[in-house]
C-alpha cells in the first residue's frame, strides 16, 4: 500500500506496511491520518500519526530523540512543518515524547 493509496477500517488487518514508511489509513475529502512509521524494533516503539485537516495537521506521540529524524522525514514528505498546528501526548515518557 502506498501513501497515496486509502484504506478502508476493514482492510487495516491487511495492511503490510514499510518499515519507516509512512502509511495512509483514512481519506475523506481533506481529511486524512497517517502512520508515520518507524523502522525501529524495540519493545519501547513508539506509533506516531499524524492527523490532517486540509492545510493543517496534528501529531500524536511524536516518539523518542532516537526517531526524530526519521518522523520529520516522514512527516514533511505529506506536509510542510509550518503547516503543524498542535500535537498530542499519550504520556510524558522519553520513548513517546522526547522529540517533542
Amino acid at each position: 500500500m502506498t501513501v497515496s493509496d486509502p484504506c478502508k477500517l476493514s482492510e487495516l488487518q491487511n495492511i503490510s506496511p514499510e518499515p519507516g514508511r509512512p502509511v495512509l489509513l483514512f481519506q475523506q475529502d481533506d481529511h486524512a491520518v497517517y502512520w508515520l512509521g518507524s523502522a525501529e524494533h524495540s519493545v519501547f516503539r513508539c506509533n506516531s500519526y499524524l492527523i490532517r485537516d486540509g492545510d493543517q495537521g496534528v501529531l500524536i506521540d511524536p516518539g523518542g530523540k532516537n526517531v526524530f529524524g526519521e518522523i520529520k522525514k516522514n512527516l514533511t514528505g505529506l506536509m510542510p512543518l509550518q503547516q503543524l498546528t498542535g500535537m498530542v501526548l499519550s504520556h510524558q515518557d522519553p520513548d513517546v515524547a522526547a522529540s517533542m
